[in-house]
């Protein structure tokens, strides 16, 4: 018999660890958090838990999380050192379990990552755990549950946006989009992606506001860059488009 651990070290600016250690699991009962201790010597703290994730998170609540089906005992401490890409701090995490493995054993197993707010984390697992789990990755196309509207996603950071695709033509004016790689999702992981409607096309400086109106609409030239911020546009928030896209829009008002 052989304890198997799989060890995670996150960055020391996540320094809370949170996890379920209640008896009923997969019910959003209420979370465990705590500082653990350092790692040296008697620090370690194991963690029983039922839901078979833990997550390290900063004041904020946002952190990254990881899931282990079948594994109950994740063990929690701390590395003391400066926090950032060449710190020494980390916050550690390791899951174990105990397999017997005989000679030519295949050792195999799962384990998933994901980073968020607390709620998001828990929300993500819960749902690989119930099987209903969407990979949203860039550029993923998704619709709302018996919606029409289609959206392409995109990340920026911790940001996360959809762009709505105006139409067919539009649709089918990129080569890479694929009709049946639309991912029908429910309608609130849908809303929690914002909505950007400022885009330009490749190689031009021009950035639009969109203004769509069905399978028409408008778009209106941001003048400048201090208009822009003077708007208090997100930058972080433009899609680059194809020029089919972009004439699909009737010209309106410039902003200035």
């Amino acid at each position: 018999m052989r304890r198997k651990r799989r060890q995670c070290f996150f960055d020391g600016s996540l320094p809370n660890s949170v996890s379920y250690e209640g008896s009923q699991p997969w019910t959003n009962g209420a979370l465990t958090s705590f500082l653990p201790d350092a790692c040296f010597g008697t620090g370690t703290r194991t963690i029983n838990n039922p839901e078979n994730w833990a997550a390290y998170a900063d004041i904020t609540k946002w952190g990254i999380g990881v899931y282990k089906p079948g594994t109950a005992s994740f063990v929690a401490c701390l590395h003391s050192g400066d926090s950032g890409p060449t710190g020494f701090g980390a916050s550690y995490i390791s899951t174990g379990d105990h397999y017997a493995f005989s000679p030519g054993s295949i050792y195999e197993y799962d384990i998933y990552l994901t980073i968020g707010t607390i709620d998001e984390i828990r929300s993500t697992f819960y749902d690989i755990h119930s099987g209903n789990y969407v990979d949203i990755s860039e550029g993923s196309l998704i619709r709302a549950i018996s919606g029409i509207d289609v959206w392409v996603v995109k990340y920026a950071g911790t940001k996360k946006y959809k762009r709505l695709i105006l139409n067919p033509a539009v649709f089918n004016s990129y080569q890479h989009f694929k009709w049946g790689e639309i991912k029908d999702v429910a309608g609130s992981i849908v809303d929690s992606f914002a909505t950007s409607d400022l885009v330009r096309v490749t190689n031009d400086q021009k950035v639009y506001k969109l203004y769509p109106a069905g399978d028409i609409g408008q778009k209106s030239w941001i003048k400048t860059d201090d208009v822009f911020n003077r708007k208090g546009f997100d930058w972080d928030g433009i899609y680059e488009i194809n020029k089919i896209e972009r004439n699909s829009y009737s010209v309106g008002q410039n902003i200035e």
